[in-house]
């Protein structure tokens, strides 16, 4: 057990009635999503998604299994507390710790959430522990 992260993203057009927070697919339609970042124990992200959940309305009094859409803005945003390293510190009984090789892993989803982004794709993030 232990806290699993995971970003993913589908055509923009599948999203588009939905809200930012909690939207769900429909049994066809989960096929045509592709994950294509995962982290394992970064409670700080964690941290972050959280917050930009909440930002966005989310009302799960628990933040797990909850999913956050994550625009060009957010990420914008998100690059700066990566860089400066001010993700907000986050702890959870399965979260473990933050390593250092998180940052590139960061840097990277930021950089490919971009690019899909741009592609009329639209990107979430979802977690569980």
């Amino acid at each position: 057990m232990g806290l699993d992260q995971y970003a993913y993203s589908i055509a923009a057009e599948y999203l588009k009635d939905q809200p930012d927070t909690d939207f769900v697919l429909g049994d066809p339609d989960r096929g045509k999503q592709l994950k294509f970042a995962q982290w394992r124990k970064h409670p700080a992200l964690e941290g972050y998604m959280e917050r930009l959940y909440r930002a966005k309305g989310g009302k799960q009094d628990i933040f797990n299994c909850c999913s956050v859409r994550i625009t060009l803005d957010d990420l914008d945003d998100l690059e700066i507390h990566v860089v400066d390293q001010t993700l907000p510190y986050t702890k959870g009984f399965f979260f473990g710790s933050d390593q250092p090789e998180d940052r590139h892993q960061d840097f990277t989803f930021i950089q490919d959430a971009r690019r899909l982004l741009q592609e009329g794709k639209a990107v979430w993030y979802r977690s569980l522990w």
